[in-house]
C-alpha cells in the first residue's frame, strides 16, 4: 500500500490579496484557494512548460478550489478582477529533499532522462528477473513490471502525466532508486 507523502497549502481570498501570496511547495502537494470574502478568481497567469493551468471562480458559491502541482518551477496567478490592484501571487515548486537519493547497487543504466513515451534500463544481469516499480512524489505507485531475461528493458510511459517519478528497481537482493523527469 502507497503512503502519501503530500503536504496540503492553503491560501487565503479575501479582499484585495491572496493570503500567503508567495509559496514554496514539492511537486505533489495540493494548494487549496479558500474563500473568505468578496468574488475573485484564481486564474494562473504563467506556469512552468508541461504544467496544467487553471482558472477557478472563488466566491459565497465557490468557496475553494485545489490544485496539485507536479512541475518544478515558477507559477503566477492573479484575480482577474483584481491584479490591477496588486492581486497576485507566485507558488515555487521545488524538488522534495533527498528525492535524488542514489543507492545504485545493481547498477543499472535508464535513458533518457528526461523521458516522453519510452524509458530504457540496462541491467548488468539478465538471467536474474528485476522488479521495476515506479512512484510518483506523493508515493503512489503508478508503474510495477518484473522483467526477466533481458539486458535492455523497454518501459511504456505513454499513461503518465509530466513530473518527477522515483525509478525502484529489485534484482536477488539488490536494490537501486533512481530519479525520472517525464515531460509530455
Amino acid at each position: 500500500m502507497a503512503t502519501s507523502f503530500a503536504t496540503t497549502h492553503t491560501i487565503s481570498v479575501g479582499g484585495m490579496s491572496f493570503t500567503p501570496a508567495t509559496l514554496t511547495v514539492h511537486p505533489g502537494d495540493v494548494i487549496n484557494w479558500v474563500w473568505a470574502d468578496g468574488t475573485h478568481t484564481t486564474t494562473s497567469t504563467s506556469v512552468p512548460t508541461g504544467a496544467a493551468t487553471w482558472n477557478s471562480n472563488i466566491n459565497s458559491s465557490t468557496t475553494s478550489f485545489s490544485y496539485t502541482p507536479t512541475v518544478i518551477g515558477t507559477y503566477k496567478y492573479q484575480c482577474s478582477f483584481h491584479a490591477a490592484m496588486g492581486m497576485v501571487g507566485t507558488i515555487t515548486v521545488v524538488s522534495a529533499a533527498n528525492v535524488s537519493t542514489v543507492n545504485n547497487t545493481i547498477g543499472f543504466n535508464m535513458y533518457p532522462n528526461p523521458a516522453k513515451s519510452v524509458l530504457h534500463l540496462q541491467l548488468p544481469d539478465n538471467k536474474l528477473p528485476v522488479t521495476i516499480t515506479m512512484t510518483d512524489l506523493r508515493g503512489v505507485i503508478v508503474l510495477h513490471k518484473v522483467y526477466s531475461n533481458v539486458a535492455d528493458a523497454e518501459v511504456n510511459l505513454d499513461g503518465l502525466n509530466s513530473g518527477l517519478y522515483i525509478v525502484n528497481a529489485v534484482q536477488g537482493n539488490r536494490v537501486c532508486q533512481q530519479q525520472l523527469s517525464v515531460f509530455r
